[in-house]
Order: structure tokens, then C-alpha cells, then sequence
């Protein structure tokens, strides 16, 4: 019994945050993100840095080191310009307000075709900070690690 229990804690505790009640904080956080989402799934790339900050830094499961923002949008450029997007979400595990800073883990799913081939979904998981400025959160960094591809 008491394993059972165990297991029933361990996975509510695994269970994605998007049935939770939100804060007008979190809320406010979770829009500019799936704004940011929303312009990289619609190719519409200079909105989509437009929301990262100046010192924007990335980290993938490719890189040793994070990179740059200026590396991280020349990487965006290349593989969202080589891929036909067709569908892209995000799922949010946690947000975390501070004042002006927040951090936002999630999972993010697509369907994609890369380089004209058939089409495949790809999930990630996506951890993030977040700063507000000048009247809006801007993303500062990111880490992404891709899963298999699910086919």
C-alpha cells in the first residue's frame, strides 16, 4: 500500500502544471511566451527575437558552451528557414515570478518537415528565464533538450 502511494505522490507531482490556477503574474509570463512560440511557428522570425533580451543566451544539448544571441538567432534563422512548421505547442510544467524575473520549464511539441522530407513530431524540454523591461517580459535564456524524434 504504501508503494502505491508513493507511486500516486511521484506522478502528481510529474503531472504538467496547465490545469493549475495561474497568478495574474504566471499568466501575464505564459503569454509572452507562447507569443514568442507563435511567431517561430508562423515564421515570422523578428517578432520572435524581438522577444528575446539584448543579452539573450541559449544552451542546447548540441553545445558544449551556451551561445550568444546573436548565435542563437543565425542557428533560428538556419533551422526554422530550412523547416515547414505545422503545428508547434507548449505545455507548461512551472512558472516562477520574482519581481521582474521569472523562469518557465516546459515541454514543447511540433510536426515538422526539415529540408523538404516527411514530416516528423519532435518534443523538448524548454527551461527559460525571463526579465521584465521596458513594459514586457523578454525571454534571457534558454536551455532546450530535444527528444527523439517521435515517429
Amino acid at each position: 500500500m504504501r508503494v502505491l502511494f508513493l507511486i500516486a505522490a511521484a506522478s502528481l507531482a510529474a503531472t504538467p502544471a496547465s490545469g493549475q490556477q495561474w497568478t495574474a503574474e504566471q499568466t501575464e509570463v505564459w503569454t509572452a511566451v507562447q507569443s514568442m512560440w507563435a511567431d517561430y511557428s508562423s515564421e515570422r522570425l523578428d517578432a520572435a527575437f524581438d522577444a528575446h533580451h539584448p543579452d539573450f543566451v541559449f544552451w542546447n544539448d548540441g553545445n558544449s558552451v551556451p551561445g550568444t544571441k546573436e548565435m542563437a538567432d543565425n542557428l533560428d534563422t538556419f533551422w526554422f528557414g530550412s523547416s515547414d512548421f505545422h503545428e508547434t505547442s507548449a505545455t507548461p510544467l512551472t512558472i516562477q515570478v520574482f519581481d521582474d524575473f521569472a523562469i518557465v520549464n516546459a515541454y514543447v511539441r511540433g510536426f515538422q518537415s526539415k529540408f523538404g522530407g516527411e514530416p516528423t513530431w519532435f518534443t523538448m524540454r524548454w527551461h527559460s528565464g525571463w526579465t521584465y523591461e521596458g513594459g514586457r517580459w523578454l525571454c534571457a535564456s534558454n536551455f532546450l533538450y530535444f527528444e527523439a524524434p517521435v515517429r
